[in-house]
């Protein structure tokens, strides 16, 4: 390039010093970035990133803080990656309190702290033994409005269990799920060596490992742990059920998933819900198995489970666009419903239809409305809905 008369520019020189740093030739790096500033090209946040970042790899932290103060001296404006990386580092010497300060520092700067730089400070103040400051921390986060993600969620409860707070874990599980934030394998994991640690395993605890293996498709092992909680005498309930006989469908084995139903059903509790049946539907109509999906679909109703959404579009997935196919299915639901007086379930399908713009025949609107309207139903839900406001 010299040679040819073009000069190189900064995203030259990064591109060189980026490949210098991953092959941890640091020495190089550093004269490439003198060289640089004699070529009239002054470093940028994005040279001073790439520096810092491989300084801090390779624990050489008083040198990536000194970048971090020529940065400010050159006006050069570090951004969160450059803390991020700095704070990272810190937390990996054990030196967390050092972190929270740079955090203070660059909050004061205008860089307003992120995710990951909170959930490195909570998982250095828990390393070190000090459960109160990460708690501080998460706290503090919060009140910022930073909203936490699966990494932060995670390395709390990671924290928690590592302290003996395995309860206070799991209620911290509970709140991500209801955030929709998906948990891990490395959260469910670290949720079950807290309850193991303590000795306290339960239900729960098993129902949280077993989805959490099932989830990252260890089947064995989620089998070896359902046995286990067996033998210690621990129910399964239809959470624990669902999580293995969906693990069990996703991992090719539905005969498995089968079997471990037939088992749900001759224990006779807990009864299964319509998303265990949903996960049987989805497995079986991919396996070519409509007959057998059909006759499930019979036992259901059957077993006074009712239909829904998910399993209309898993069925109506099935016939394709054949039109007639879906409104034989659907009203075929809807009439079978309404015959065993489950007027909500019967109901709950005429929307679906609706929303799929497949009009009801006149004959099954009659029929739903007739059980929606009925005098006796409407009574005792007025009677529901007054005790409710009255409290008599």
């Amino acid at each position: 390039m010299q040679l040819d008369g073009v000069p190189p520019t900064s995203i030259t020189f990064n591109s060189l010093l980026r490949s210098l740093c991953r092959s941890g030739d640091l020495s190089r790096a550093s004269k490439l970035t003198r060289y640089m500033l004699l070529k009239g090209c002054p470093p940028t946040t994005a040279t001073y990133n790439t520096l810092i970042h491989s300084l801090c790899l390779h624990g050489n932290l008083d040198a990536a803080l000194s970048l971090l103060h020529r940065m400010h001296r050159d006006a050069c404006q570090p951004n969160e990656i450059t803390y991020g990386a700095i704070i990272d580092g810190l937390v990996k010497l054990r030196r967390p309190s050092d972190a929270r300060s740079i955090v203070i520092d660059m909050d004061a700067r205008g860089v307003r702290p992120n995710a990951f730089i909170y959930s490195a400070l909570i998982t250095g103040f828990f390393r070190c033994g000090d459960p109160d400051a990460a708690i501080e921390t998460w706290t503090a986060m919060v009140e910022r409005g930073v909203k936490p993600n699966t990494v932060v969620f995670s390395a709390f409860i990671d924290g928690l269990c590592r302290h003996g707070k395995a309860d206070e874990a799991e209620h911290l599980l509970s709140k991500m799920t209801a955030e929709d934030c998906t948990p891990s394998v490395f959260t469910y994991t670290s949720l079950m060596r807290g309850h193991f640690e303590v000795a306290s395993p339960n239900a729960v605890s098993y129902c949280t490992l077993i989805h959490g293996l099932c989830e990252g498709g260890r089947l064995d092992e989620g089998m070896m742990a359902w046995r286990n909680m067996l033998a210690k005498g621990c129910s399964a309930d239809v959470v624990a059920y669902g999580a293995m006989i969906r693990g069990l469908c996703l991992g090719g084995r539905l005969d498995d998933g089968v079997r471990l139903f037939n088992d749900m059903l001759a224990r006779e509790e807990p009864e299964p819900d319509a998303v265990i049946y949903n996960i049987l539907f989805d497995g079986l109509l991919k396996d070519g198995k409509l007959t057998q999906a059909m006759d499930l679909l019979r036992s259901m109703l059957n077993k006074g489970c009712d239909p829904d959404e998910v399993t209309c579009n898993t069925f109506l997935r099935e016939f394709g666009g054949d039109d007639k196919k879906v409104r034989e299915f659907m009203e075929g639901l809807v009439v079978r419903l309404s015959k065993r007086e489950r007027v909500e379930g019967a109901a709950g399908i005429v929307g679906v239809m609706l929303a799929k713009n497949v009009a009801p025949e006149p004959g099954t609107w009659a029929m739903v409305l007739g059980g929606v309207c009925n005098g006796r139903r409407v009574r005792r839900l007025i009677d529901k809905c007054w005790i409710d406001i009255v409290g008599t």
